[in-house]
């Protein structure tokens, strides 16, 4: 038996419902159990689809939830401080693309993910077109 890996997903915008679409498709072994997002609006929207639990903040969930691993669709700018806090408490993290909007902060992510230990991918798309 496959085992679940029990995820949560931060940003539960458009490109999150993209990800669930595929996840859905695929019958991976993936149970969404914490969709973090500061919009209310989109967490419980998330939460009502997946049954999972709606948090307003990575780091409420990180206290509180149970997961291994996070999928992060936030905005770019916010690429660096969600994945290093998620590589630094030890979860494994799919990252939207592009990795992060500079060389420093990109290198500032690489390092966390070295150290955690963990998978880390950027979740890169095109790469898998023919």
């Amino acid at each position: 038996m496959t085992e679940v890996l029990r995820t949560a997903i931060v940003g539960c915008g458009a490109i999150a419902l993209w990800h669930l679409d595929a996840i859905d498709r695929a019958a991976v072994p993936i149970q969404v159990v914490a969709a973090v997002d500061p919009v209310a609006a989109n967490s419980e929207r998330v939460a009502a689809r997946t049954g999972a639990t709606a948090y307003d903040s990575l780091e409420t969930a990180l206290d509180t939830g149970d997961f291994d691993a996070v999928l992060i669709a936030v905005p770019h700018h916010l690429h660096e401080r969600v994945a290093t806090a998620a590589l630094r408490a030890g979860k494994h993290v799919l990252l939207e693309k592009p990795l992060a909007p500079t060389l420093d902060a990109c290198d500032r992510i690489l390092t966390a993910a070295r150290a955690a230990g963990t998978v880390f991918m950027v979740a890169e798309n095109a790469q898998y077109w023919p």
